[in-house]
């Protein structure tokens, strides 16, 4: 299997609806953190899905052959190290779906705010798949721009849609019922 899972995996990823541009520094990133067996179950996970919109382990293990329980502690444990989406669905069941590109991933790695020789190594990895040329490679010829999304949140009201002064902010944050705060990759990437 060797190098291929990987090939085929970033032929996967692309394939997403925010999709992951095929370089060879993506391959060294996957080859980073996925193990053969981990790459194979990513594979097994839908893409042409709704960003986010995450699918039970029974039905991932339709297309791969591992007993469920061990499917479900790979799921699991791919989510935990951030490497996968995963929420409760409406009927209690976990559900997972992979990262798409430029909203999850690459911050993924750098969410804990680990300083660990493995967070220096992909921030440098990031940065090099990641960057403004290598982005324009990848998503440049078009009009169109590559990472649009249309948020699947409650409406709000008119009169919160202002620029607050700071002083202001405090009290707006402490009505929010969810706050993501998260480390990105330039904190970890070597001056």
């Amino acid at each position: 299997m060797g190098n291929e899972i990987y090939k085929e995996l970033a032929k996967h990823l692309a394939a997403l609806g925010m999709g992951y541009p095929e370089k060879e520094e993506l391959l060294e990133i996957l080859r980073e953190n996925f193990t053969p067996q981990e790459a194979e179950v990513a594979l097994a996970i839908p893409t042409n899905v709704i960003p986010f919109e995450s699918v039970p382990a029974a039905e991932i293990s339709l297309h791969v052959k591992l007993p469920e329980k061990e499917l479900e502690a790979i799921l699991s444990n791919l989510a935990q190290r951030g490497l996968l989406f995963s929420k409760k669905m409406k009927d209690g069941r976990m559900g997972y779906a992979l990262q798409q590109f430029g909203y999850g991933f690459p911050q993924t790695f750098f969410w804990k705010g680990v300083d660990t020789p493995n967070a220096k190594k992909m921030a440098e990895l990031i940065v090099k798949y990641s960057g403004r040329d290598q982005l324009k490679e990848a998503y440049g010829g078009t009009s169109t721009k590559a990472l649009r999304f249309v948020p699947a949140t409650l409406s709000l009201d008119p009169e919160s849609h202002a620029v607050f002064p700071f002083e202001m902010m405090e009290e707006l944050i402490q009505k929010v019922r969810v706050i993501g705060l998260v480390h990105c990759p330039c904190r970890q990437q070597p001056s």
